[in-house]
């Protein structure tokens, strides 16, 4: 009997050392001696599962929102004035000189069929001074053909003007219609100037009609190696019957 009240202390001390560990108990059987008694026994430390911790919900003030970003205002430029100034009132063109008038004399000339007119062939040069002068003259065949004013030399001449003495060119086509005359001035005679007649032309009448008196393009003057812009004025000859 002292036996089994020793083992039952010693039980007991085992098992609140156990209880003070987490430990467990549990009944088995137990022998003792002769008898067999129940008795709490000591079974081995069996860690209780630990606790899930709990969260620590800590409550963390939320941040105060931030204030929408103001756009800093761009300063407008203040408007620039311009100041546009006026366009200067155009230049008046200086009319550019027309050229020495180059014309017939008189301008309408007018003669029967079968009968003749003269006119003269006018240089108007006023101050101008002339060293030499060529003419291309236009006329219409069907209704006139110049007369030649020196027979004993072959084919059709003018008479030439005495301002331009030293004749370069003297002839005329009747077939076609056409004219052409140049001359110049001599080393002994001065230039001329102011209104010149370059030459005499006699008209016959061939048939009625009107026939215009065209300077060609390519009359031209000079004096001192320059040339010199002429104003080509046409004229004309109408011929009726006699």
């Amino acid at each position: 009997m002292r036996l089994t009240s020793r083992r039952l202390l010693a039980a007991l001390l085992a098992l609140g050392v156990l209880l003070a560990f987490g430990g467990g108990v549990a009944l088995v059987q137990e022998p003792a001696g002769p008898q067999s008694v129940f008795l709490p026994a000591i079974f081995r430390a069996v860690s209780p599962a630990k606790p899930t911790p709990t969260p620590l919900v800590l409550a963390v003030p939320a941040p105060p929102p931030t204030p929408p970003a103001t756009a800093t205002p761009t300063a407008t430029p203040e408007p620039t004035a311009v100041v546009i100034a006026p366009a200067p009132p155009a230049a008046t063109p200086t009319p550019t000189p027309a050229g020495v008038p180059l014309r017939t004399s008189p301008g309408a000339l007018a003669l029967v069929v079968g009968g003749t007119a003269t006119f003269d062939l006018v240089l108007d040069g006023g101050s101008q001074s002339f060293d030499a002068v060529q003419v291309y003259l236009t006329f219409d065949p069907r209704l006139v053909e110049v007369v030649d004013a020196d027979p004993a030399r072959a084919g059709v001449q003018v008479t030439p003007g005495a301002s331009l003495s030293d004749v370069l060119l003297n002839g005329v086509d009747n077939a076609q219609g056409r004219l052409q005359f140049a001359a110049g001035r001599s080393i002994a005679q001065p230039p001329p100037s102011g209104t010149l007649v370059i030459a005499t032309v006699e008209l016959r009448g061939r048939a009625e009609g009107t026939s215009p008196l065209t300077f060609e393009a390519n009359s031209s003057a000079a004096f001192a190696g320059r040339r010199i812009p002429l104003q080509l004025v046409p004229g004309s000859v109408a011929v009726r019957a006699p």
